[in-house]
């Protein structure tokens, strides 16, 4: 979905947040080249030296990009500007 401030990236970081606490092991694939997932779960802008574009260009695969986050078993595939240019 395209649409813009209806939630989909809190609801999502709500969503695995709480499903990690129940002891699932969850990763979220930010696809999005603003990155408000990526910085919502605490990853700084700076830490972000892989990102979904590296797997959506087949440089890595997913698990080589996923980050742990603060959340115990929650990981995150970050996002970067990079992805502009995906089409």
């Amino acid at each position: 979905n395209q649409k813009g401030g209806v939630g989909k990236t809190t609801t999502a970081i709500n969503l695995a947040t709480a499903l990690a606490a129940i002891g699932e092991r969850v990763l979220i694939v930010d696809l999005d080249p603003q990155g408000n997932a990526s910085t919502g779960l605490g990853i700084d802008r700076r830490d972000r030296t892989v990102s979904s574009y590296d797997v959506l260009t087949g440089q890595l695969d997913l698990e080589a990009a996923a980050m742990p986050t603060a959340v115990p078993g929650l990981s995150i595939v970050p996002s970067t500007l990079d992805l502009l240019g995906i089409e």
